[in-house]
Formats: C-alpha cells, sequence, structure tokens
C-alpha cells in the first residue's frame, strides 16, 4: 500500500468515525428531550387528579 493510499484511508476511517459520533449526540440528545417530556407528563398528571381522600397517598412518590 502507498503513502497516499494510506492517507485516504485514515482519512476516511477519521471521517467515518465524526460521523458516528455526531450521530450518537444526536440520539442521546433526541432521548434527553423524551425523558424530560415523560417526566413532565408524569407530574402534569399528578397534579391534575382531584383532592385525594385525607390520609391517602402521602407515601406514594410518583417521582423517583
Amino acid at each position: 500500500m502507498e503513502l497516499s493510499e494510506l492517507a485516504t484511508a485514515q482519512k476516511a476511517q477519521a471521517f467515518r468515525y465524526d460521523l458516528d459520533i455526531g450521530v450518537l449526540k444526536k440520539l442521546q440528545n433526541q432521548q434527553q428531550a423524551e425523558g424530560e417530556a415523560a417526566v413532565s407528563l408524569i407530574e402534569s398528571s399528578a397534579s391534575a387528579q382531584g383532592a385525594p381522600e385525607p390520609g391517602k397517598g402521602r407515601l406514594v412518590d410518583a417521582r423517583a
């Protein structure tokens, strides 16, 4: 393998690595946004419920 071929192969490999990292970062951001939306939904559903009976539900933590 000549030096120019080796340099081209290394450049292509570095590009694929950078591309893979970029895709993983986008996936991580999307999962974080979905998780925050789920937490928001859980918290809003807890506050939308009617008044609980006295003495019931105080020991339940809907968010861990």
